[in-house]
């Protein structure tokens, strides 16, 4: 398990006499394209806003969920005031009876434009991470649903909750076993490698 390496053509078409629109094969002015093509714009903006709209409010209902409902080993970071809604800093005790009783963690979460359709991306922060042969030393993990197993109407909760339940079952100190081969690749964001997953509980 772990990060490792991993065409289309154009069909070309003649050059037109006139300005056709090829969905309907109707004559069409250069003036209604333009029209059409600001109309398509606006709409486009239009949905973008929404969408960012739906995703601040999206937060804010996770944040409460957080503050109000989670688990009495996870909780914000003092230093979070709401200045800054797309990033979060969780703070994260292990739990009794298990390899990382005692130990405090801090998980880093960054909500991207398109959240929640697009996972938010999620790392402990260096000096902060525990020693888990699925947690890089830097504060990346190999925990499927931070990337194509994440669905939208997972909730911050849940997925911290799972963070925890990887910690929970495991049951030796190490770290993967290409962690320095990781660190050498400088990958500044765990979405930019590919992932092999396996079972490990």
């Amino acid at each position: 398990m772990g990060c490792v390496e991993s065409k289309t053509t154009k069909s070309k078409s003649k050059s037109l006499p006139k300005c056709y629109n090829r969905d309907s094969v109707k004559e069409t002015t250069p003036i209604e394209i333009i029209v059409d093509k600001q109309t398509s714009s606006a709409r486009t903006k239009e949905v973008t806003d929404i969408s960012k709209l739906q995703g601040k409010q999206r937060i804010i209902r996770e944040l409460k969920h957080l503050t109000e409902d989670a688990p009495s080993n996870m909780r914000m970071d003092p230093s979070f005031d709401g200045s800054n809604l797309k990033e979060w800093i969780v703070d994260m005790d292990g739990a009794v009876e298990t390899i990382y009783n005692g130990e405090k963690f801090k998980l880093k979460i960054i909500f991207n434009e398109n959240y929640p359709s697009k996972a938010p991306t999620i790392t402990f922060i260096p000096g902060h991470v525990p020693m888990h042969p699925h947690i890089y030393s830097n504060g990346h993990m190999c925990l499927e649903i931070l990337y194509e197993g994440y669905r939208p109407e997972m909730t911050i909760v849940y997925i911290c909750n799972c963070i925890m339940l990887m910690l929970d079952c495991n049951t030796k100190k190490e770290w993967p076993y290409n962690d320095s081969w990781y660190l050498r690749m400088n990958i500044s964001h765990p979405n930019h490698g590919m992932w092999a997953w396996e079972e490990y509980y």
